[in-house]
């Protein structure tokens, strides 16, 4: 069956963690608020603009969002969220230096580290992101029969069945079941 296939494809995907607890997350009011002037090469950020998607930190977070699209594609939204919080996690605790999130405040020009829910949100927009063109093309290979064909190796399948013909309704004609009285028609 394709979902316990996949499940075990999620499970043992090589950076979707199932196994580590996810980074702690502090109340937002708890959240120390640090400026930063200069993100490093491994930080992410947020924003939009050519600055912000050249950014280093930036390729790579694309980089690492490409090599599970494949698998997102096909995922149930709990394994999708796994899958966002396996990146996440990878970004903040495999790189060196670690990566952060980062926001830039417009008034004093400094980056301040965002929380769990906006680094989740981006990830997932990512990974959205770049299923589109796979789902299209996923899409439109179903609806190609000599792909079905191969996929399934089976040409009797792929010849369109045809639909069984309706039968035709009965017509309910003035009669009563037997043993009951007939309604005189107006």
């Amino acid at each position: 069956m394709i979902v316990s296939t996949h499940n075990t494809m999620v499970a043992n995907h090589p950076s979707i963690s199932t196994t580590h607890p996810p980074c702690p997350a502090l109340p937002p009011q708890a959240q120390p608020v640090e400026k930063i002037e200069n993100p490093t090469h491994t930080d992410v950020l947020l924003g939009r603009g050519v600055a912000t998607n050249r950014h280093p930190g930036n390729e790579n977070f694309r980089d690492i969002v490409s090599k599970h699209v494949d698998v997102y594609v096909t995922s149930t939204k709990k394994q999708k969220m796994m899958i966002s919080r396996s990146i996440v996690d990878m970004v903040r605790r495999d790189l060196d230096p670690p990566g952060r999130f980062l926001e830039k405040d417009p008034e004093t020009g400094l980056w301040s580290e965002v929380g769990d829910k906006k680094a989740l949100e981006k990830t997932a927009q990512a990974l959205r992101d770049g299923a589109a063109p796979l789902r299209k093309q996923l899409s439109e290979d179903m609806s190609d029969p000599t792909f079905l064909a191969a996929v399934f190796d089976d040409h009797s399948k792929l010849a369109p069945t045809p639909e069984p013909e309706k039968e035709k309704g009965h017509r309910r004609i003035n009669t009563a079941p037997v043993g009951c009285p007939t309604i005189p028609q107006i």
